[in-house]
């Protein structure tokens, strides 16, 4: 039987304009290398999942969120001998923020939903993306315009 161990993810999708940030990915996994993703990485023991968002985003862009919403869904999937599971946040860019990207990618980019379907995207991207978009139109939470 093959074993595979747990890896909680957080993520963060950011909006704006009626896009999206996106980040393009740097891996020496060169079946991840250049890839565009939503910012976020590993959610480590003793902190609490909106620690985890708070670090991850202040790691990758060099900004915290100011407003951010739960996305109330699950994604997972197996790579190798890992099983990722994805928790998610969405959120409005934070007014005059300003992005630093660390060494874990090289660009980022502002997209709607139809560019990111062109672009070379990590796995569950897009679905992760459409679900983000049916909880806009019923949250709270406001993009800036």
């Amino acid at each position: 039987m093959r074993k595979h161990c747990f890896i909680p993810v957080v993520m963060i999708v950011f909006f704006k304009d009626n896009k999206y940030l996106l980040t393009r990915r740097r891996d020496s996994n060169k079946r991840f290398d250049l890839k565009w993703q939503f910012p976020g990485g590993g959610w480590e023991p003793g902190e609490s999942l909106e620690e985890a968002l708070k670090r991850e985003t202040k790691e990758e862009l060099g900004i915290e969120p100011k407003e951010y919403k739960f996305l109330p869904k699950i994604f997972e999937e197996i790579r190798d001998h890992y099983h990722l599971i994805f928790f998610i946040f969405y959120a409005p860019f934070p007014k005059g923020a300003k992005i630093t990207l660390n060494e874990e990618a090289d660009k980022y980019g502002w997209f709607t939903l139809e560019e990111v379907k062109k672009l070379p995207f990590l796995p569950l991207t897009d679905r992760i993306l459409q679900e983000v978009e049916k909880y806009i139109k019923n949250s709270k939470v406001k993009g800036q315009n």
